[in-house]
């Protein structure tokens, strides 16, 4: 009885492996707001205002993911949002950072802006530096209505922004920089939309956000069941959903041997 059980457990295991649980290490969510309020997984704070499936975000609105980015070393962001309509402040669409402040000259985030010293057109920094700013994404043009803005910042450093599905920007990591992104992030990441913690901190006042959905490669990370970086439902990660094809394959080694036993 016992090879048969130890059969079954081997039969098992390499059906989990097939199932691509552990094929890669990519982490997806995504968060909509058609119910009218936040998706599981974002913590809410300030003024926020839900309609028609999208959130207005107040004068001190913004919103916290609890997507684990620690050690992550790519990062891609796609979100459909609409700019502020007064281009008098930076509007951060996300901030990946330390939830330590990250004063100049001393900066370790990961961004997509509207910002201000550019007639609050689009940016997209990554920065890990002590003194001196590395080339990066900005200026980039941007129009009143709803836009899809994609930013892909790659393990190599470089940043790759689209908008629209046109690519707008491709900027490689500048000679002399380490933009490592587990570096740039930090060892206690946190992941705000809307928000960014320089100094008081800043937000993204009047901006209107529909969708945004995070990819990461962690190491170690989980991916969905089927081996594909295809986005969990709304806020769920896909490692969640891995963990659960895992529960389901051990639940299933203990059918088989309860009913060893009981032929037994």
């Amino acid at each position: 009885m016992r090879k048969i059980l130890a059969l079954i457990m081997v039969v098992a295991m390499m059906a989990v492996l097939a199932s691509g649980v552990f094929a890669d290490d990519t982490v997806t969510v995504t968060y909509t707001f058609d119910e009218g309020k936040a998706d599981a997984g974002l913590t809410e704070h300030g003024e926020l205002t839900y309609a028609d499936g999208t959130v207005t975000f107040g004068a001190d609105g913004w919103l916290e993911s609890d997507i684990d980015l620690k050690g992550a070393t790519s990062l891609k962001v796609t979100a459909k949002v609409k700019a502020p309509e007064d281009r008098t402040a930076t509007a951060w669409i996300f901030d990946a950072t330390s939830e330590n402040p990250h004063p100049w000259p001393s900066e370790h985030y990961v961004a997509l802006l509207f910002d201000k010293p550019n007639n609050c057109n689009l940016a997209a920094e990554r920065y890990n530096n002590a003194g001196t700013r590395p080339a990066h994404p900005e200026n980039l043009a941007i129009t009143d209505d709803f836009m899809t803005i994609v930013g892909e910042f790659k393990a190599d450093g470089s940043v790759v922004v689209s908008i629209d599905g046109e690519e707008v920007a491709n900027v490689a990591q500048p000679e002399g920089f380490d933009l490592n992104l587990a570096d740039c992030l930090g060892e206690t990441p946190m992941f705000m939309i809307g928000h960014a913690n320089w100094n008081e901190g800043e937000y993204a006042n009047g901006m209107v956000l529909d969708e945004i959905t995070i990819e990461a490669t962690v190491p170690g990370a989980a991916a969905p069941a089927d081996g594909t970086d295809a986005p969990a439902e709304d806020g769920e990660t896909a490692s969640q959903t891995g963990f659960a094809t895992i529960a389901l394959a051990i639940a299933a080694i203990g059918s088989g041997a309860y009913i060893v036993s009981k032929k037994h």
